[in-house]
């Protein structure tokens, strides 16, 4: 099976959920779940997807409830910590698996490197646009979060890897 429409499709397609994410916030619940239902209904390999979403994206939320608990930073939401941080942790979870299954591929400190630079980015952008704020400054907030995300991507590559090998349909997984 050629694979590779559903990669840029699901690059495509977290960028829309991100960007909904970051402009529609608290209201945004229904529309982050139709991007997930419609992730679900048009891509193969339904059983690693919802696997992954239940192991892996709660680790990732987690992560957020220990940054606002640690007042590195607040989300900008009636909620201390908004239910569609998990869904945008789902999104990524998924993109590990099409649009940035190429990491798998990468040596853990090219992964690391990714994931401090990629995230903190971000994060950055996402408070320039209102959806989160620091509550140290920049530069400490920056930092933590570049230290904890260069462990946690070559972590959640490692893991989806890992879920991958267990639970992948042979004839749509991707090398």
């Amino acid at each position: 099976m050629n694979t590779r429409p559903y990669v840029w499709i699901d690059a495509l397609w977290f960028q829309a959920l991100w960007w909904l994410i970051a402009l529609q916030r608290d209201q945004a619940g229904l529309p982050v779940l139709a991007l997930l239902l419609l992730h679900l209904v048009l891509f193969p390999q339904r059983r690693l997807a919802l696997v992954s979403a239940l192991l892996l994206a709660p680790l990732g939320y987690l992560s957020d409830v220990v940054w606002v608990h640690s007042q590195i930073l607040n989300f900008n939401s009636v909620q201390t910590i908004p239910l569609w941080i998990l869904g945008l942790w789902v999104g990524l979870i998924w993109t590990l698996q099409w649009s940035l299954h190429w990491l798998k591929h990468l040596k853990w400190y090219w992964q690391a490197l990714i994931g401090a630079l990629g995230a903190s980015t971000s994060y950055y952008a996402a408070a320039q646009l209102g959806t989160l704020q620091f509550e140290t400054s920049l530069e400490t907030s920056l930092l933590w979060l570049a230290l904890v995300w260069a462990l946690l991507l070559p972590s959640l590559t490692y893991a989806m890897s890992y879920l991958e090998r267990r639970f992948s349909d042979a004839q749509t997984s991707i090398s």
